[in-house]
């Protein structure tokens, strides 16, 4: 089950890490090269290696840590031309998917993993809030916003069942069958109508104009 839980994860952080690639560029920036390194390979390969690189599948401690740093140091020295900002960021990036992950799948892991959960939500909704800063972006982002939301509400819904199942292990099977059931019916008809009902046009900006009288003649203060 952590193994489901680990590769929902991926996805889940996957899907917000595609969304410049079919936003417009007035909502999400694209990426540069070394934003590509960082977000598209670096990050996920760091995850794998805490996951899977880990007591109890490996009783050498040190193991996993060494070749986090390893790829850190490749990637490093080869891809970041010694920039300081590429340097910071595969350095951020590597210490958050390496730490976070471990932190995922320790003890305390689910409590974790749902903080995780608002965070990403909270970037779902800054995106939204962007495509509405302007009618001609919503309407040149309106596919790509329904496709986003589409995905978003099935990832979230994927990862919080696997999650919960994950979180709970001893609970009897009718129990969580039926959990899942209510919780499942109850998220899609809450969230997925909003998905596929948005409208290409959801923004529009109506110009108010006041009907002021004349000015007035200006008065000579003498």
């Amino acid at each position: 089950m952590q193994t489901i839980l680990f590769f929902s994860r991926l996805i889940l952080f996957y899907l917000v890490i595609l969304i410049p690639f079919f936003m417009d560029p007035a909502v999400a920036v694209a990426y540069d090269f070394s934003g590509k390194v960082a977000w598209l390979f670096l990050l996920p390969a760091q995850m794998l290696i805490a996951y899977f690189i880990r007591p109890p599948r490996t009783r050498r401690i040190w193991m996993g840590p060494a070749i986090a740093l390893g790829l850190l140091a490749f990637i490093v020295l080869f891809f970041s031309d010694f920039e300081w900002q590429a340097v910071l960021l595969f350095t951020v990036v590597s210490l958050f998917a390496y730490i976070s992950t471990r932190m995922v799948f320790s003890g305390k892991g689910p409590g974790f993993a749902v903080l995780e959960m608002f965070f990403i939500g909270l970037v779902y909704f800054k995106l939204l809030n962007f495509t509405r800063s302007a009618p001609d972006i919503a309407e040149a982002s309106g596919a790509a916003i329904k496709i986003v939301l589409i995905l978003a509400v099935l990832s979230f819904l994927l990862h919080a069942i696997i999650l919960y199942l994950a979180a709970f292990p001893d609970r009897s099977r009718k129990r969580k069958r039926a959990e899942l059931v209510i919780f499942s019916v109850i998220a899609v008809l809450l969230l997925f109508p909003l998905a596929v009902l948005l409208p290409d046009n959801f923004v529009d900006h109506e110009a108010i104009l006041n009907n002021l009288r004349e000015e007035p003649p200006p008065r000579s203060r003498e």
